[in-house]
């Protein structure tokens, strides 16, 4: 007998409370009533789903057969495949065999002839994948940071909110335009710089750092400030404490008031003073906003894509005097975006039964990086690059370079950090550079219960099932056919996921 469970589904949800309001009473008695309606038929369903979903799998239990007695190597051996019959249910738990190394794409699938002498390797894969990259500068115009900002950090913006400022045009004026506001300051501090995520570039100043005019001197203004934080509070008081409100009264504890202090009109912008409610409620009134700072990137490093002329960068880096580009295609057999794989699914077998036809493996192949071996004395050699022009553009020395040979097994090396093949001996690469980095599948074993089909070659291979396995349940997905769990080869059958 095999026994199967399923495994729950669950998800996550988030949703934003901030916010909201009391419900209307009609509303509320409208969704009680549909929920009321609707709840039977939910669970009535579920409950029946899971009925279905256990009987389908307990058919299956009954009827699967196991061609192949289970060892604890993991293999499968002494498989007895003459007794089963068309569209039966199997049951395998079992490694992959036949499975290739990349030595094996040497003479069977690598593209770039000319560096096949060099790819090795002795761990074994269902499939085998690799991508191109020249060593380059690179500039990346990225989004926007989007800084959140409250009267916590901008004291100006202290009498503002989403009320009274709806579009948070004041306050982001107030807290972010000029180059002394604590906007700009708390972007600086967090993301801007040379070693940044938002490097510095020229006319930064004249474009970022405008309109000074805005910050506000909370000192100048005390009593402002403090005749509007008087009227705020007499706004959300005059109901329950008529009469005048005096200054000395802010300096109590109330319900209503977190902390307001006279000495500093900076201090009023750190009044938590509430619509309606305590300081518990969600009506609390909303203060913060968001500010946006434009954000740029260089980098020389490895890309998979061959980057744009230097010369069209804009803007400029400030921090960037010397720059080296290459011009054309990295080599006479190469051009980027390069990428390619090769996959020796169609040779492998489980327990002697081909997969390549049974799609759920290819579904299931996840990849990391492949290991090469290095085989025989490399030449010592680095792949040629030519000078094309030397200029100065914009104050950033620029050296154009260019290349017109192959790049072979002569001049590939594998890398000491990388395990990549790259075009140059030493570990300090230089713009032009290229390397190669391989990744196999890690899929190597499987747990499944499927169907079987006659080859033309009198095998068999795995399919997923036409008349079992099929549960016709109306609210659980299920995945029709088969059951598989990847990268299990155990006989303990109640890990397969439904």
């Amino acid at each position: 007998m095999l026994n199967f469970i399923t495994d729950q589904v669950t998800g996550n949800h988030e949703s934003d409370h901030e916010g909201g309001g009391h419900c209307n009473p009609c509303c509320s008695i409208c969704m009680g009533i549909l929920l009321i309606i609707i709840a039977p038929y939910v669970i009535w369903n579920t409950e029946g789903d899971y009925v279905k979903t256990m009987r389908a799998l307990d058919a299956a239990g009954k009827t699967a057969v196991e061609p192949c007695p289970y060892n604890d190597a993991g293999s499968c051996a002494n498989c007895k495949l003459d007794t089963l019959k068309e569209q039966q249910l199997v049951f395998l738990a079992c490694d992959f065999e036949n499975m290739k190394t990349l030595s094996n794409l040497q003479k069977d699938g690598f593209g770039l002839s000319a560096l096949a002498p060099m790819v090795n390797g002795v761990e074994k894969a269902v499939k085998f994948s690799w991508s191109a990259e020249m060593y380059q500068w690179k500039q990346t115009s990225k989004d926007p940071i989007k800084l959140q900002m409250d009267v916590m950090d901008c004291t100006a913006a202290g009498t503002l909110d989403d009320d009274s400022d709806p579009d948070q045009t004041k306050r982001r004026q107030l807290c972010c335009a000029g180059p002394s506001t604590p906007g700009r300051k708390k972007f600086k501090a967090e993301y801007y710089g040379a070693t940044k995520t938002c490097q510095p570039y020229k006319g930064a100043t004249g474009n970022q750092e405008t309109a000074s005019s805005f910050a506000i001197s909370a000192e100048d203004d005390l009593e402002d400030d403090l005749e509007k934080g008087v009227e705020e509070f007499e706004e959300i008081s005059a109901e329950e404490s008529p009469g005048e409100v005096t200054k000395d009264m802010l300096n109590t504890s109330s319900s209503r008031v977190e902390s307001i202090s006279v000495r500093r009109a900076s201090d009023v912008g750190r009044v938590g003073l509430l619509r309606k409610g305590g300081s518990s409620d969600s009506r609390r009134r909303r203060t913060s906003f968001t500010c946006e700072f434009p954000c740029y990137h260089w980098d020389q490093d490895w890309f998979s894509e061959a980057a744009t002329d230097p010369k069209t960068w804009s803007p400029t880096p400030t921090f960037i005097s010397q720059v080296g580009w290459l011009k054309g295609a990295p080599a006479k057999n190469l051009n980027l975006p390069y990428n390619d794989a090769t996959s020796f699914i169609s040779d492998v077998t489980i327990g002697g039964i081909e997969i390549g036809t049974f799609d759920p493996i290819s579904g299931a192949l996840g990849s990391t990086t492949a290991r090469l071996s290095q085989t025989g004395a490399s030449q010592g050699e680095d792949l040629s690059t030519a000078v094309a022009q030397k200029e100065t553009w914009d104050g950033v020395n620029v050296t154009t370079y260019t290349r017109d040979v192959e790049w072979t097994a002569k001049e590939a090396f594998i890398g000491a950090k990388t395990n990549c093949l790259v075009s140059r001996r030493a570990a300090t690469y230089q713009p032009g550079d290229l390397r190669m980095c391989f990744q196999r599948s890690t899929l190597s074993k499987v747990s499944v219960i499927a169907a079987v089909t006659k080859t033309a070659a009198g095998g068999y291979s795995l399919v997923v099932s036409k008349d079992h396995l099929r549960a016709k349940t109306k609210l659980r997905s299920s995945a029709e056919g088969y059951r598989m769990r990847a990268d299990w080869s155990l006989l303990v059958l109640s890990t397969f996921t439904l």
